[in-house]
């Protein structure tokens, strides 16, 4: 590149830091908690597919999947913790 040029970075050029959060209809043993819960991609081939091809009948497999789990099978694990938590000054 000569001085005073400028090149325009091409897709393939450009990193982004960034996340997607999902959620969906909480699972039975979450309900008390909450009516909604995230959805972990534990599936590796369900991430690629997610960030290469998006579609609303993978976001419904998976919700699905999610929302079918059982107290027995959670990967998850909560215990009880102070009410004050819920101001955001807590520390």
């Amino acid at each position: 590149e000569k001085h005073g040029e400028s090149s325009t970075p091409s897709d393939e050029d450009i990193l982004l830091d960034t996340f997607t959060h999902l959620t969906t209809d909480a699972c039975p043993p979450l309900q008390w908690l909450h009516h909604r819960q995230p959805v972990f991609l534990w599936n590796s081939q369900f991430a690629t597919e997610w960030i290469m091809n998006p579609s609303e009948g993978l976001v419904n497999q998976m919700a699905s999947l999610a929302s079918s789990v059982m107290e027995e099978d959670s990967l998850l694990t909560w215990h009880p913790v102070t009410k004050l938590m819920s101001n955001v000054s807590y520390r």
